[in-house]
């Protein structure tokens, strides 16, 4: 209940509710608290990324046409229709919800939907890729 009485998300439909239940029980990574060095491997339906936490921000790559090598992008996070900026969680990256970020040029992007979150080692990433 918010401080009115009523409930905060009312005027959120079925669909919306059970997204963000089901993503608060399949869990997600809350990009402020992954330490500068570390990255994530996120898998979506049909792309796995890579999420670099650096000093200047997220870098990220995996995507053909957008993300070949590591870039800086902006506003990352995920929403939970696969709309952009519908219920957009900023710095969350939840599974079964849809990535979401800005690139360079100001285009934003919306993924498939995401199935596997897992946090990696940069170096381990460098090592496979030098192998």
């Amino acid at each position: 209940m918010n401080e009115k009485g009523g409930d905060a998300f009312e005027h959120w439909g079925e669909a919306e509710k059970e997204a963000m239940i089901k993503s608060g029980i399949e869990g997600g990574a809350e990009l402020d608290k992954l330490p500068i060095g570390s990255g994530l491997e996120i898998a979506t339906r049909n792309t796995v990324y890579l999420v670099e936490h650096r000093s200047d921000g997220f870098y990220l790559s995996g995507n053909e046409a957008y993300c070949q090598q590591p870039t800086k992008v902006e506003g990352l996070g995920s929403n939970f229709t696969g709309r952009s900026g519908s219920m957009f969680k900023p710095e969350y990256i939840g599974r079964g919800m849809f990535m979401e970020f800005i690139t360079p040029a100001g285009k934003q992007i919306v993924t498939s939907e995401i199935k596997e979150i897992r946090e990696v080692s940069l170096s381990e990433k460098t090592e496979e890729t030098n192998s």
